[in-house]
């Protein structure tokens, strides 16, 4: 392979994983939406909550199904739970992949303390003791 060839390869390369950048960032934005949108139905369901019992509606695509609060509630925080995980799984892969672009384009000291995590409240008893 000639020096041309891995130049453009290297490009093609670095632009692909700029590619899925943008597209996991995109993912990322409409998975916060949905977060969002859940938490402010489960908010509404805990203010309007009267008799056990009760059945809301709900939209589930493109048809509206009357389900009992407590069952909606149960399903919405369950979905919450996994949209956390699929956001949290992203945002750690987005991480790597944003690494690995900046390796590929020479700038590595931009990424010092990238990869922190903040601590803990276990970790904060520690440090309190």
């Amino acid at each position: 392979m000639s020096i041309p060839e891995s130049i453009e390869q290297l490009l093609v390369e670095a632009e692909l994983l700029a590619e899925e950048v943008l597209t996991e960032k995109q993912q990322i934005i409409e998975l916060d939406r949905r977060h969002n949108t859940n938490r402010e139905a489960i908010n509404a369901l805990k203010r309007s909550s009267g008799k056990e019992g009760d059945k809301v509606w709900i939209n589930l695509g493109d048809i509206f199904i009357q389900m009992p609060a407590s069952k909606t509630k149960q399903n919405l925080e369950k979905e919450q739970e996994k949209i956390a995980k699929e956001i949290d799984q992203l945002r750690n892969g987005l991480k790597m992949k944003t690494q690995r672009l900046y390796q590929m384009e020479g700038k590595e000291d931009a990424l010092k303390g990238f990869f922190l995590k903040g601590m803990s409240p276990e970790d904060m008893k520690f440090v309190q003791k």
